[in-house]
C-alpha cells in the first residue's frame, strides 16, 4: 500500500481551511470582518417612497444591477407630488413609514420633521459640500445632512430653433431687458385678443413655472426669499428659523424695491393694453403651445426636454440659459431630488447605505439619463459629451440657486394670486404686494 504524502495531504487541509474561511468572510461570519455586500444581502428590502415615475426608478435599478454586476433593489412606491407629503405624514402617525423618501427639496422640506438629521459621521460635511451642486448645501446643516441630493432638475431656456431662423435671429436672450426686442420681432398677432404666435409666456397663470420664474428673478437681483438659519433648543431638537427678503423696500438711490419693477416688467408682457402685450391669459399653456409651434420660446425645467422631443419630434428644439436680471448675478433655480431617511426605518445604518447608494455616482447618474436632467453630483452633471443638451443643463445645474419653500402649496397659491391680482385689475401692484407680502411672512413664522 502507497504510504500517504504529507505535503499532500497538508494542502488539501489548507485549501478546505481557505475555503470555509473565505465563505465565512463572504457571509459576514468570519469574527471580526464584516462584508457589507453579503451582510445587507441578509437584511429585508428597504421601502422608499417617491414622487418620481415608478418605471423611471426600476430602470435606473435594472441599469444599476446590470453595470456593477451586484444585485441593487429597494422597495418603490410611487405617489403625486401634490399628495406625497399628506401620504407621509398620514402613514408616520399610522406607524407605516417608509424607510426612506425619494422626492423634490419641496417635499424634503414640508416633511423635514418626518426625517433624520443624518451624522456628518457618514459623509463628513466638507464631503458632502465637495460631492454636491452648490444649490444643495442648505440641507448641510451644522450638525448634520437633512437629506442627500440626487437629481438636479434647472429652469431653463426651451427654443423653436425654425421660428428663430426665420425672423434673423440665432439665440435667445441672455438677459431679460432683451425680452422687449425678441417680442417685437418673434410675436404674429392674431384676430380678437390672442396673439396667434407668442414670443414667450410671462406673468400670466397659465404660465407653467410662473412661481419659479418669479422666484429667480428675485433672486438674480440678490434677494433670497427666504433664507434659512439652524438651531438647537434646550431639548436639543433641530429648529429652523427664517429670515425673508422679497426685494420690497429700495436698494440705496433707487425709489422703490425690486419686487415693483420685476411685476412691472414681466406683466406687462400679457397685457393687451401693452406695446409688449405678446401673452394672452385666456390661451393654453405656454407649454402645450410651445410644442405646438406656436411660441417661440417656453422658459421651462430640463425634465421639459424629452417631453417636448417626445409630442413634438419634429420641432427643431433648442436649449438655452435661463435670461439673467444683473449680471453681478448668474443664477437660475429648479428642484433638487433628494433622498431623505424616516425617523421610523429599523435599521438607521442599512438606510444610510441605501441613501448614499441612490445618491452616489452610478445610480443618480442612471436616474438622470433616464429623466433627461442631470445628476446632482458635480463630476457628473448631464455628462461631458460636449452635446448642446449636457452643456446647458450641465452648466444650469451648477448655477442653480434654491429658496426653503417650506410650504410649498402655500407660496405657489401666493404666487398665483400675486399675478391675478395684478392681471385681473383687481388690486393695483402696491396693493397686490402687501397682501402677497403679509401671507408670505406668516407662511415662515413660528407656529405657536
Amino acid at each position: 500500500m502507497e504510504k500517504p504524502n504529507i505535503f499532500k495531504i497538508a494542502s488539501i487541509a489548507i485549501s478546505v481551511i481557505i475555503g470555509i474561511v473565505a465563505l465565512l468572510i463572504f457571509s459576514g461570519k468570519f469574527p471580526g470582518i464584516e462584508n457589507k455586500t453579503a451582510t445587507n444581502s441578509n437584511k429585508p428590502t428597504l421601502t422608499v417612497w417617491g414622487s418620481i415615475p415608478r418605471a423611471t426608478v426600476e430602470k435606473a435599478i435594472l441599469q444599476l444591477s446590470q453595470t456593477t454586476g451586484k444585485p441593487f433593489q429597494f422597495n418603490y412606491m410611487e405617489y403625486p407630488e401634490n399628495t406625497i407629503s399628506d401620504k407621509l405624514i398620514q402613514a408616520s402617525a399610522a406607524g407605516i413609514s417608509p424607510d426612506l423618501v425619494l422626492a423634490s427639496n419641496k417635499v424634503i422640506n414640508s416633511i423635514a420633521g418626518l426625517l433624520y438629521i443624518v451624522p456628518y459621521t457618514y459623509m463628513d460635511e466638507l464631503a458632502y459640500k465637495n460631492n454636491f451642486i452648490d444649490a444643495s448645501h442648505v440641507y448641510a446643516t451644522p450638525y448634520g445632512a437633512q437629506a442627500y441630493p440626487v437629481i438636479a432638475d434647472p429652469l431653463m431656456t426651451f427654443y423653436n430653433k425654425k421660428i428663430f431662423r426665420e425672423n434673423g435671429l440665432s439665440n435667445p436672450p441672455a438677459s431679460w431687458a432683451e425680452l422687449p426686442r425678441f417680442q417685437s420681432k418673434l410675436t404674429v398677432k392674431g384676430s380678437g385678443d390672442l396673439p396667434l404666435q407668442s414670443a414667450f409666456g410671462l406673468a400670466a397663470n397659465n404660465v407653467i413655472n410662473n412661481k419659479d420664474l418669479f422666484i429667480a428673478s428675485l433672486m438674480q437681483l440678490g434677494h433670497n426669499p427666504a433664507k434659512l438659519y439652524y438651531s438647537l433648543d434646550t431639548n436639543n431638537t433641530l429648529t429652523q428659523t427664517f429670515a425673508n427678503d422679497l426685494g420690497i423696500s429700495p436698494v440705496a438711490g433707487e425709489v422703490e424695491g425690486d419686487i415693483y419693477k420685476i411685476l412691472r416688467f414681466q406683466t406687462a408682457f400679457s397685457d393687451p393694453q401693452k406695446t409688449v402685450y405678446t401673452w394672452g391669459e385666456s390661451d393654453i399653456d405656454d407649454f402645450s403651445k410651445f410644442i405646438s409651434g406656436y411660441s417661440a420660446m417656453y422658459f421651462g425645467k430640463a425634465s421639459d426636454h424629452y417631453k417636448i422631443m417626445t409630442q413634438s419630434p419634429n420641432l427643431e428644439l433648442g436649449l438655452y440659459y435661463l435670461p439673467q436680471m444683473n449680471s453681478s448675478y448668474n443664477l437660475t433655480t429648479g428642484d433638487i431630488y433628494m433622498i431623505g431617511i424616516s425617523r421610523t426605518t429599523s435599521d438607521f445604518a442599512y438606510a444610510v447605505d441605501m441613501a448614499n447608494q441612490i445618491s452616489g455616482d452610478l445610480y443618480s447618474s442612471a436616474l438622470a439619463n433616464a429623466l433627461g436632467v442631470s445628476s446632482a453630483r458635480k463630476n457628473i452633471l448631464a455628462g461631458n459629451d460636449g452635446s448642446e443638451r449636457a452643456t446647458v443643463i450641465g452648466g444650469s445645474t451648477l448655477i442653480m440657486q434654491i429658496f426653503y419653500d417650506l410650504n410649498y402649496k402655500a407660496v405657489a397659491s401666493n404666487v398665483y394670486n400675486l399675478y391675478e391680482d395684478i392681471l385681473s385689475g383687481r388690486r393695483s401692484i402696491e396693493k397686490a404686494v402687501e397682501v402677497f407680502e403679509k401671507y408670505f411672512i406668516s407662511i415662515y413664522k413660528p407656529q405657536q
